[in-house]
């Protein structure tokens, strides 16, 4: 059973998390399917350690967790297991139900799953530092950046147009008000 490593803990019911945290490193000069294959390697290296408490590696960091943001990490991708909306347990129908997010407990975070025919994907953020129109295109982006790589898994990362959604003109104006700002 996923998050028990301990047969003790398999007739208790409720949901056992222990978050992995992960580094990556992408750079250009990467293949995506290299640097894919990088963080598979890392996310199974990181399986043999989950047994390591969240709370130990803060303190092994020297901080302290507090209630407005996270010492490790701002971001978070969640690959969930499932494969369908619905289970029959005898003559018991269960049907998932979507719980709205309320409040964001990262800058933001990525849920994906596969379900009937598709990736489905679901974006959760911080409303303080992100706008809507903002997570909007980042979405549109990153749905164009999968299509990209999932049709030329083998291109380069800095091939990769990161600007996708984004128009030329917002760009400009960006970096105009960089300039400004030095």
């Amino acid at each position: 059973m996923a998050g028990r490593p301990q047969a003790e803990l398999n007739r208790i019911i409720g949901m056992f998390v222990n978050t992995l945290v992960i580094r990556s490193f992408p750079r250009g000069d990467k293949s995506f399917v290299k640097f894919l294959a990088e963080v598979r390697e890392s996310t199974l290296a990181a399986f043999q350690n989950q047994d390591v408490q969240f709370e130990e590696i803060v303190a092994d960091l020297g901080g302290e967790r507090n209630q407005n943001g996270n010492l490790v990490f701002d971001t978070m991708f969640n690959m969930l297991d499932r494969k369908t909306d619905a289970l029959a347990v005898g003559d018991l129908q269960l049907k998932s139900f979507e719980l709205p997010w309320v409040n964001a407990k990262y800058d933001f975070k990525l849920e994906a799953y596969e379900l009937d025919k598709g990736l489905h994907l679901r974006l959760n953020y911080c409303r303080a530092l992100f706008a809507p129109e903002t997570m909007e295109r980042m979405a549109k982006s990153m749905r164009q950046i999968l299509e990209i790589v999932g049709s030329e898994p083998s291109i380069l990362i800095s091939a990769v147009d990161l600007s996708l959604g984004v128009s030329r003109q917002m760009m400009n104006d960006f970096n105009d008000d960089l300039e400004e700002m030095e």
